[in-house]
């Protein structure tokens, strides 16, 4: 016989089931495995590359995609200014956040792959060269190779032909140690700008990713204008770093993507200059 108090017990049990159900919902990254992946907010071929303001394809997207596919993640791509993508990221807004250079600031705010075996899992291999005008002030006599050395570049060099100063994308790290070496122009533009900038002889140099810079080059059509130095000013891994809740709460699911990243990138063969 069916008694009030089992009706209130299926009622409780349907109340339950429903708050859960609201619960799951609104918290899909906790229970679901969906993660939000912000990245920079601009066209770099071929990494990250948009259509209809949506990031639908590109190196990047390729290989992220693929590891999260493998580990169980549902992995969403929200562009945003690459500074905002570290402000909501670090607030726990958004779960990740890629291609990030890892610097001992950044793993105190990040949770970066750490090392396994003596090797450290990564997304990509990146250098950063100096763009500068073709037949202009640093690329007469040869000065372009003894700016940019493999030690990097010579700021003390450089001095000697200033007129403008340098650029790169803001918050980058390149930008950073080009801040501190005190050669960045008054203004900072972004990449395209930049290098529009350099061709119209209003920018000394820009230094940007070697990919990113040939891909920009020939879509802006400034290949007879711009010349790129064979030395980086900055080479260095790239990460898909995580905020530390997202993982205190998923340590073995981060790792097993930071493994699968490292064997996507292995089985595309890509070098740092790509050559």
């Amino acid at each position: 016989m069916q008694t009030s108090l089992d009706t209130e017990t299926r009622q409780i049990k349907r109340w339950i089931a429903s708050f859960l159900l609201l619960l799951f919902g609104y918290n899909p990254p906790v229970f679901a495995n969906e993660m939000l992946f912000c990245h920079e907010a601009e066209h770099y071929p071929p990494y990250i590359e948009f259509k209809d303001g949506q990031a639908t394809k590109g190196i990047l997207i390729k290989l992220i995609s693929q590891a999260a596919s493998q580990t169980g993640i549902n992995a969403k791509f929200v562009a945003r200014h690459w500074l905002k993508c570290q402000e909501l990221v670090r607030q726990g807004r958004m779960q990740a956040l890629f291609a990030m250079i890892q610097t001992p600031e950044r793993s105190q705010i990040f949770q970066f792959p750490g090392r396994e075996n003596g090797s450290q899992p990564y997304l990509m291999l990146s250098e950063y060269p100096l763009v500068v005008r073709r037949n202009g002030p640093l690329h007469l006599d040869n000065r372009l190779s003894s700016l940019v050395t493999e030690q990097g570049l010579d700021a003390q060099e450089y001095a000697k032909y200033r007129r403008y100063g340098l650029g790169a994308p803001s918050g980058y790290v390149v930008h950073d140690q080009m801040k501190q070496w005190d050669v960045l122009a008054d203004l900072n533009w972004p990449a395209v700008k930049g290098l529009q900038m350099v061709a119209l002889g209003k920018l000394d140099g820009y230094s940007l990713d070697r990919r990113i810079g040939r891909a920009l080059v020939a879509q802006l059509e400034l290949g007879d204008q711009l010349v790129m130095s064979q030395a980086p000013v900055l080479s260095s891994r790239w990460h898909v770093p995580f905020n530390r809740q997202t993982y205190q709460k998923h340590p073995a699911l981060i790792q097993r993507f930071w493994q699968e990243v490292d064997r996507a990138r292995a089985a595309q063969q890509l070098s740092a200059a790509d050559q």
